[in-house]
């Protein structure tokens, strides 16, 4: 998911004009959003589960990456501040399930698989997004990777109701 907010930025500059001070803006908002909905997030994924807020957290994102495309600035940095939430909610829930699935003596391990994959698609995944792009539009990449989250999303719902008819 980081692959879109990093190839946010050539959007950014080539479809909505922004200027640098609106990119730092931009990237301000990124790490800001996902570090309060982290902070927020942890505690309820404790108390609540964390498949449901990897599931949220996943649709919160959708919600942003669909509609930023057709927004004019400032509401874009909105979108995609929404996203962020989104992304930092999924990712706090995602390693906290990660960590409650492997024995203590391959926590190390799983987080640093996890964080090995996320750097994959940080490198590959904007120059992919951008060569979509570039053949298609940044409307219809968007749109195509949001549909690729709801998959993993409807695959996590599917699952979890899985799980509930076993137990």
């Amino acid at each position: 998911m980081g692959a879109k907010f990093s190839s946010a930025v050539n959007v950014l500059v080539q479809e909505k004009s922004v200027s640098s001070v609106e990119i730092g803006v931009f990237f301000s908002l990124f790490y800001v959003a996902i570090s309060f909905s982290q902070v927020i997030t942890g505690p309820l994924t404790d108390i609540f589960g964390r498949n449901r807020y990897m599931i949220i957290g996943l649709l919160v994102t959708i919600a942003g990456i669909i509609i930023a495309p057709v927004l004019s600035m400032p509401l874009v940095l909105l979108a995609l501040t929404v996203a962020s939430l989104g992304m930092g909610t999924f990712h706090l829930a995602s390693m906290g399930f990660l960590n409650e699935i492997v024995p203590d003596y391959l926590k190390g391990t799983i987080s640093g698989a996890y964080y090995f994959f996320w750097g994959i698609g940080m490198f590959f995944g904007p120059p992919i997004i951008a060569k979509i792009s570039i053949c298609t539009s940044f409307k219809v990449s968007m749109t195509g990777y949001s549909l690729f989250i709801l998959l993993v999303a409807i695959g996590l719902m599917i699952s979890s109701r899985y799980k509930a008819e076993i137990k």
